[in-house]
């Protein structure tokens, strides 16, 4: 589309002119634009309508999924690592203190006031049950978690204190301790009952190939 025509004179005395003619360009209108072609356009309305996510402190669902591997790797030690039983463990060393000490007095010093050769055996005997299960014990304490030690533990420290106990009163003094004697055998049933006890709970924490 054309406009208006405008003519200058020249200056110089010809009679020359220069003429001008506008050219007027019309815009397309907004309907010849094809909207399933147009690109979406972002502005800052949009932008301000659409959520923002946002977490919550004190809603465990709305923790993220990802978190440090620090912290992953701290978690996972922690709860992979076996819980000991610290009540054990230091029964353990008491009671394997006290064998090695009564083993050392039956062999030296007990032959001075005892000289029945069967009671310092039946001495020796019980100090060496207790060395034994105190060192099961102290295995069992640092090796299985909490929970599948109670029972095997339970039964061993039992069973030395009713086994090697009454042994050694009965080697000390017979006749006033003589009620002991059947609390002995009792004992010793105990001590089998916790490797038994062992034997059962430790295959669901032990891999048994």
């Amino acid at each position: 589309m054309t406009g208006p025509a405008f003519c200058i004179p020249d200056s110089s005395g010809h009679h020359n002119s220069y003429c001008f003619r506008l050219l007027l360009i019309r815009p397309h209108p907004m309907s010849t634009y094809d909207e399933n072609v147009a690109e979406p356009r972002t502005t800052t309305e949009s932008l301000a309508q659409q959520p923002i996510a946002t977490t919550d402190q004190h809603d465990p669902e709305s923790v993220p999924l990802l978190q440090p591997s620090a912290d992953l790797s701290h978690d996972s030690t922690t709860s992979s690592a076996p819980r000991m039983a610290p009540i054990l463990f230091t029964i353990s060393t008491i009671t394997g203190a006290t064998s090695v000490v009564l083993g050392a007095f039956g062999a030296h010093g007990l032959k001075k006031r005892i000289s029945d050769p069967a009671r310092l055996t039946n001495w020796s005997t019980a100090a060496q049950y207790q060395l034994i299960h105190s060192v099961a014990l102290l295995a069992v304490s640092l090796a299985l978690p909490q929970r599948a030690t109670r029972i095997p533990g339970a039964l061993w420290v039992a069973g030395m204190t009713m086994f090697s106990g009454s042994i050694y009163l009965l080697v000390l003094d017979p006749v006033k301790f003589k009620a002991l004697g059947p609390v002995t055998p009792l004992g010793g049933l105990c001590l089998i009952g916790g490797w038994v006890a062992l034997g059962v709970v430790g295959r669901r924490f032990v891999p048994l190939r």
